[in-house]
């Protein structure tokens, strides 16, 4: 008999890119190509990414090569975030001495919001805060 299946999953996992979403990927593909199926999004997600393509309405999507008709209902809720917000991650740092902290490195969030947020440590006295450009390599010693 049908039955109604629903993925509920941060946007981002749908990027599918390092391997270990194989069984969400087949639920989001599955949701998508049957018209019971429903996709219930949380947090920010990249209009050109999967997940951005399936809120902003596209007709089509292509998953692992293969353009899927999208036929599942797609909702965002945009007040759900697993991500900490700038006054989380200060009041997390604030019981740290920043004269002891080494580097401290900004790897998550869009550019403008980085640099004001490395300009909020350094001003807090974290002397060594850097923003890596994707695939960045680091030597920690």
């Amino acid at each position: 008999g049908l039955y109604h299946l629903l993925v509920i999953s941060s946007f981002g996992s749908f990027s599918f890119s390092d391997g270990k979403n194989e069984v969400l990927r087949m639920k989001v593909t599955h949701c998508v190509i049957f018209l019971f199926g429903s996709i219930l999004g949380t947090l920010y997600c990249e209009p050109r990414s999967l997940g951005g393509r399936l809120v902003s309405g596209q007709p089509f999507v292509r998953i692992f090569g293969e353009e899927h008709v999208v036929k599942a209902q797609v909702k965002e809720i945009k007040s759900m975030s697993a991500h900490g917000d700038r006054d989380d991650l200060l009041g997390f740092l604030s019981c740290q001495n920043p004269a002891l902290v080494k580097k401290l490195f900004i790897v998550h969030g869009e550019y403008e919001s980085q640099i004001n947020f490395k300009k909020t440590l350094e001003a807090e006295g974290f002397q060594s805060v850097d923003i890596p450009d994707m695939h960045q390599s680091v030597e920690l010693v």
